[in-house]
């Protein structure tokens, strides 16, 4: 058998470049447009247009389209509040035992006709006569005498106010609400009766028209605050008003014949400071406007135009300085 190591040795010896020898050209330029043809492809962007292989028209690529927000509306079946359900209709229980009636507002109430934002705390309305001398603090106490297992008092932040903070627990250590109590006259709260009380989910809740009006009430007064912690409550407001103008029930008090005209629910006085506080909040957030709009309010101020007769007083006390002078 040939040594063929020992014959390729003896060629490599002989012909230095026979180990280098030029390979076939053919197969260089084959190979170089086999590299040609191989684009490298990436993944076009969402505002490009995609690459076709075959002839047909390119096609470009849509963004996607993000989902719109859903609308705010009244939930189809009764929403879990959680402890603060549970102490709203703990504390209707004591109230109606002790032969009041009431109804709910506040956060709560919002909860109740469709607000997302989960309520801290339950402000409970009670109808006591004008002329009982019936106040907030002995509706706590009679809370408290009715249900001493799940209710007791706080002190309040500032310890020489006169008032205690009313508590609802599960059981002694557990978790707490407070329940604010109220009376008609407070915050200008209106004496309701039965007729003009809702019931949703079994739970008695001022109209949403009261509720609205009494939220942007608090919008304006948290505003005002000196205290940090509580200006900063304007900006909770602000958020339940734009989803409460969201809501089915915001929808029916704009078809509806407007109830602002009705003394029942709104003294003259508060309905006046209520369109002031219109004016204020649509200034602030003119995008919000039309709803209010609809609602019948008038949401820019009329530009001040100057009378005759302020006119010709300004004359008269110009007029005055002059001969003064």
């Amino acid at each position: 058998m040939p040594n063929f190591a020992a014959t390729g040795a003896s060629v490599a010896n002989s012909h230095p470049h026979a180990a280098f020898a030029p390979v076939n050209s053919n197969s260089v330029h084959s190979s170089k447009d086999t590299q040609a043809k191989r684009v490298r492809r990436r993944k076009p962007q969402d505002t490009e247009t995609a690459p076709r292989i075959d002839n047909t028209p390119p096609t470009s690529i849509q963004p996607k389209k993000k989902l719109s927000a859903k609308k705010e509306d009244t939930p189809t079946l009764p929403r879990d509040f959680g402890i603060v359900g549970r102490a709203t209709r703990a504390a209707i229980a004591a109230v109606e035992r002790n032969g009041w009636q009431c109804a709910l507002f506040g956060s709560m109430a919002c909860g109740l006709y469709g607000n997302k934002r989960m309520p801290n705390d339950a402000d409970l309305l009670v109808f006591v006569p004008p002329d009982s001398g019936i106040t907030a603090e002995d509706i706590k106490r009679r809370i408290l005498d009715v249900n001493p297992r799940n209710f007791f008092l706080k002190m309040p932040r500032d310890p020489t106010q006169p008032y205690r903070k009313l508590y609802y627990r599960d059981e002694y250590l557990s978790q707490d609400c407070k329940v604010d109590i109220l009376v008609p006259g407070t915050l200008m709260l209106p004496l309701l009766t039965p007729p003009y009380i809702t019931r949703i989910d079994g739970i008695p809740v001022v109209p949403f028209s009261v509720l609205l009006l009494q939220k942007l009430q608090g919008w304006d007064d948290h505003g005002r605050e000196e205290q940090g912690f509580k200006r900063t409550k304007q900006q909770t407001d602000e958020g339940d008003l734009r989803r409460m103008m969201a809501l089915s029930a915001a929808r029916m008090l704009a078809t509806a014949a407007p109830p602002w005209g009705d003394r029942v629910l709104f003294s003259a006085d508060f309905l006046k400071l209520s369109r002031e506080r219109v004016l204020a909040y649509c200034k602030k957030f003119p995008d919000r406007a039309t709803g209010w709009e609809t609602l019948g309010f008038v949401t820019k101020a009329p530009e001040s135009v100057t009378t005759d007769a302020a006119t010709n007083a300004a004359t008269v006390f110009m007029g005055t300085l002059i001969i003064a002078e």
